[in-house]
């Protein structure tokens, strides 16, 4: 599961400490620290789309975890004029228009604000 955030990846890292920052701030424990690498893909239109990918019971679940190994992945944009969506692997989206085989995955490194 991914979600789609803009194109640049120093807003999305920022966007992401901030959120850690505010559950930081509402946290007892204090467990959430330090910078976090998140991993993104670009679609053919340049935007990012975070790993909404977490691992249960550590110290601190945060999203952008790495990919996993997939056989098959969909990709649906439901926005869109009429809805489309492309499965990798495929060369074409529902429409017939031609897509990338397999999007690239990048990481950016994601502070809390203010604690660099």
């Amino acid at each position: 599961t991914e979600v789609r955030l803009g194109k640049s990846p120093k807003r999305l890292a920022r966007w992401v400490g901030e959120h850690r920052l505010v559950l930081k701030s509402r946290s007892k424990a204090g467990r959430i620290r330090g910078a976090k690498k998140l991993h993104y893909r670009t679609d053919r239109k340049g935007y990012l789309w975070l790993s909404l990918r977490w691992m249960h019971r550590t110290e601190e679940v945060h999203v952008g975890l790495p990919y996993g190994e997939y056989d098959r992945a969909i990709t649906f944009y439901p926005a869109a004029n009429p809805p489309r969506w492309e499965v990798d692997g495929e060369l074409m989206d529902s429409r017939g228009g031609l897509k990338l085989q397999r999007p690239s995955v990048s990481d950016v490194l994601s502070p809390i604000p203010g604690r660099i």
